[in-house]
């Protein structure tokens, strides 16, 4: 057998589906306060006095943020009647902080869709542009390039230096100093610890 315990005892009357029969009595009577009180308005105003007052009524009995269970006339007069000093609203944290992350999260969404559309209108640089090259001579199998020098690139094969002997290893440095006597410019070494296949760039090249 199964008992049903109601939860709640006292629940508002309800006229319509958003509606409750209290405040629909307060806007019948605050309404007909507005019709007696029409007298001491301009004719021209009686119109906008009456949008008013029924404005004012809804906002009156709607509920109050702050306060709940309440509506905003019955928050209005605990703020009168109590001391500002001791009683105050009480705003739910946890409430503000959902809709801050939410507004955060709709400013970055934003905030990626325009970058997203600034990459696709910028256009991606050539590989001309960035290397400056004017051409490939065959006599000195070197690349032209725009500003009257020249850009070889060069393969290194790497080697075991640690199973290496020392005459070896020697050796090598010997041959990396005579490299550094005869070129002119500064050089540049870049060790990579994995294969990197350069095919697709060398046929470029070639091209």
């Amino acid at each position: 057998m199964r008992y049903l315990v109601s939860k709640e005892i006292k629940s508002e009357t309800k006229v319509g589906k958003s509606i409750y029969l209290f405040d629909f009595f307060f806007l019948i009577v605050y309404m007909a306060v507005s019709f007696v009180l029409v007298n001491l308005v301009h004719p021209s105003l009686h119109l906008l006095f009456y949008l008013f007052s029924f404005v004012m009524a809804l906002l009156l009995t709607s509920k109050s943020y702050t306060n709940k269970k309440r509506r905003n006339y019955q928050s209005i007069a605990i703020m009168l009647r109590k001391d500002q000093t001791v009683y105050r609203s009480v705003v739910n944290m946890s409430q503000r902080t959902k809709l801050q992350e939410e507004e955060e999260l709709k400013r970055a969404e934003k905030t990626k869709g325009q970058e997203k559309g600034k990459k696709k209108k910028q256009e991606k640089p050539k590989v001309d542009k960035v290397l400056q090259i004017r051409g490939y001579d065959k006599e000195t199998q070197c690349y032209l390039m725009k500003n009257g020098g020249f850009m070889d690139l060069i393969q290194i094969n790497s080697k075991d230096l640690v199973n290496s002997s020392a005459d070896e290893v020697e050796y090598d440095c010997m041959k990396f100093a005579k490299e550094y006597k005869l070129e002119e410019a500064d050089l540049k070494l870049i060790v990579l610890n994995f294969p990197c296949d350069t095919k697709r760039q060398q046929a470029y090249y070639h091209r």
